[in-house]
């Protein structure tokens, strides 16, 4: 996580000069890297496991919509390549994260004391 929270970071602190649709292209696609990398491999069997357990929880709970969609990202984690689609469920686990972690930087920033004295 930690390399893609420097890219959004030198992203926000860029020189360039960008609209704001080209600001949000350049957040999607180190979203869309994070979800590749993050939910492959191993990491998306395990994360495929974890669902395929929830969509069975929520069923046994009378939540069957909810179960059909925690079955269905289940299902598409199964195919393994990640790479043209677009997992709204994982783009927004990804997305949030990444929210956190950066507020969570910006929040010990600014507890760090100053080095300019102020009158």
């Amino acid at each position: 996580m930690r390399p893609y929270l420097e890219q959004i970071q030198a992203a926000q602190e860029s020189r360039l000069v960008l609209n704001d649709v080209q600001k949000e292209e350049r957040f999607a696609a180190i979203v869309r890297d994070a979800v590749r990398e993050i939910f492959s491999e191993e990491r998306g069997r395990i994360f495929q496991r974890r669902m395929e357990d929830m969509a069975l929880y929520l069923f046994e709970t009378k939540r069957e919509q909810l179960a059909q969609l925690s079955l269905a990202v289940a299902l598409q984690l199964a195919e393994g390549d990640l790479g043209p689609l677009d997992i709204s469920f994982l783009t927004g686990l990804v997305q949030k994260s990444l929210a956190f972690y950066l507020s969570q930087i910006k929040e010990k920033a600014s507890e760090e004391p100053s080095l300019i004295v102020k009158p």
